[in-house]
């Protein structure tokens, strides 16, 4: 019979553990117990029949932040979590090495379409670790594959909420990066529970309009900052005439209603105008009987 080579490694390799999120609980939950050497009848047969061979190939070595979940004859059998060298029957053995460290996924230039059907390239970026890593290899085929999957899927779905940009402080894309970055977590979790991954982060890095209608945008955009820049200056404008009729009649200066009218007219076409001021002489063709 083979012996194991750490005691302590032996308490694990007998017992499949459920792990859970860190926020959820700090335990390990104990499910069945299997001997993992002996796992069944026909595969502890072959090795008896082909032992020298056997006992070269059995040693199973986890890495720090790794897990090996152990299937024999296609079943699953049990789960390795602590680092070591552990005793394993190598007959009908599938051993699938299990990743449990912070990843980080780039998911780059995914084509969405804002809340007013605008065609965009979104960019982001998730951060996730396996937390079960027993779902994560056989509830799923590719865990890293479904999660970007599913990651681009809830980019398309949180673009379809909001509008690109909005005015009068009104959500949109460009303003609302905190809730954003909460909706994204929240629903990409939900779809990834299954396969034993817990998301940490997910963010947005890079927004931008499709290339096809970019141009179109940035003219509008332009034409909307002209609009918003007027309406600063008209507003300005009145507030000058105002205050000039009022100085005036401050100082004794008495005008007539034609008089402010011109005067404001004046004023207000220096003030708005592009070019530069020029001096302009009235000419009054009713003579006054001279």
């Amino acid at each position: 019979m083979l012996e194991e080579p750490s005691d302590m490694a032996m308490n694990d390799l007998s017992t499949d553990f459920s792990r859970v999120s860190d926020s959820e609980s700090s335990g390990l939950q104990n499910t069945k117990k299997t001997n993992l050497v002996c796992p069944n009848p026909i595969s502890a047969a072959m090795c008896a029949i082909f032992l020298p061979l056997a006992a070269c190939s059995s040693p199973q070595v986890v890495k720090e932040k790794n897990e090996k979940v152990i299937l024999s004859m296609g079943k699953y059998v049990g789960t390795l979590r602590v680092p070591g060298c552990y005793v394993v029957n190598p007959c009908c053995l599938d051993a699938r090495d299990i990743s449990t460290a912070m990843v980080s996924v780039d998911l780059c230039n995914v084509k969405v379409a804002d809340g007013k059907g605008n065609p965009l390239l979104l960019s982001g970026v998730v951060t996730y670790r396996v937390v079960d890593t027993k779902r994560a290899a056989l509830d799923v085929k590719s865990y890293g594959q479904y999660l970007q999957t599913q990651g681009t899927t809830v980019m398309k779905k949180v673009a379809s909420m909001y509008p690109y940009e909005a005015r009068d402080d009104q959500p949109s894309l460009k303003s609302e990066a905190e809730h954003l970055r909460k909706d994204l977590i929240r629903l990409l979790q939900e779809r990834v529970d299954l396969a034993g991954i817990h998301v940490v982060n997910f963010e947005l890095n890079d927004l931008a309009y499709a290339p096809e209608i970019a141009a179109q945008m940035l003219v509008r955009q332009q034409a909307e900052a002209v609009v918003d820049a007027r309406k600063v200056i008209a507003g300005g404008a009145v507030e000058i005439v105002d205050l000039t009729i009022k100085g005036l009649e401050t100082k004794g200066v008495s005008m007539t209603d034609s008089q402010k009218s011109l005067m404001a007219a004046n004023l207000v076409v220096v003030v708005c105008g592009e070019s530069s001021v020029q001096n302009t002489l009235s000419v009054n063709n009713n003579p006054t009987g001279l």
